[in-house]
């Protein structure tokens, strides 16, 4: 029978055992049995496509950032993808990276897949069974990779919205360099639309969606 744990926040490690009643300290990353070692990878995918990432104070671990050219990983994105493609099963890299109760149980709910017994112990997930999408004027599958889909391109909205203002910001006046027009518009945001982007990097990630933006319209 698996244990309770009545926590608001877990490990992929732990998570990832602890479904299976196998003792996430006692394990061997060496020799892990095969359930585990799906599991890791089921969630390591989720992470990469919707489902947020924490450390363990419950602070949001950011896995990349989207311009138009594509997308481009930071150091955890990266180490992420290794995980999932490579098959690295890395305690010490798994026991770091922790996701929430309450979108653990949102997500279970969009792939269709019961609320484990160890962390939902005797109860019904509120969010429902099945995925529902009433939405009439278009049916998508409502495959797990569809909705990983779908909840990263909602998540990323704003950054993208963000980045469309800055090119017409530039459009509006006229600047010394790209680089002048990306440090003047980032001091000018709020601070919530500062969050959106990691500091050190700012300049970098609104110079390039302008370079995407500008030769789009060139080819117009």
């Amino acid at each position: 029978m698996a244990i309770h744990i009545p926590l608001s926040i877990l490990s992929v490690w732990e998570i990832s055992h602890r479904w299976h009643d196998i003792d996430p300290v006692e394990s061997d990353p060496q020799k892990l049995p095969r359930p585990v070692r799906e599991r890791i990878r089921q969630l390591l995918q989720a992470l990469t496509y919707g489902l947020l990432p924490y450390d363990v104070h419950g602070e949001e671990i950011f896995v990349d950032e989207l311009w138009f050219t594509g997308i481009r990983k930071n150091k955890f994105g990266r180490t992420l993808d290794r995980h999932l493609h490579q098959g690295i099963y890395d305690k010490k890299f798994l026991s770091t990276v922790f996701i929430l109760r309450d979108e653990f149980e949102k997500w279970c709910w969009r792939v269709n897949e019961p609320l484990p017994a160890f962390w939902f112990q005797g109860e019904v997930n509120r969010w429902g069974a099945v995925w529902k999408d009433d939405t009439p004027e278009k049916v998508e599958p409502k495959t797990a990779s569809a909705v990983a889909k779908k909840a990263a391109q909602k998540r990323h909205e704003p950054l993208n919205q963000l980045k469309q203002e800055f090119c017409d910001f530039w459009g509006r006046g006229k600047h010394q360099s790209r680089a002048e027009a990306a440090r003047r518009f980032y001091a000018s945001l709020p601070a919530d639309k500062k969050r959106l982007l990691v500091p050190s990097n700012a300049e970098r990630t609104l110079t390039a969606a302008l370079s995407k933006h500008l030769r789009s319209k060139d080819k117009g």
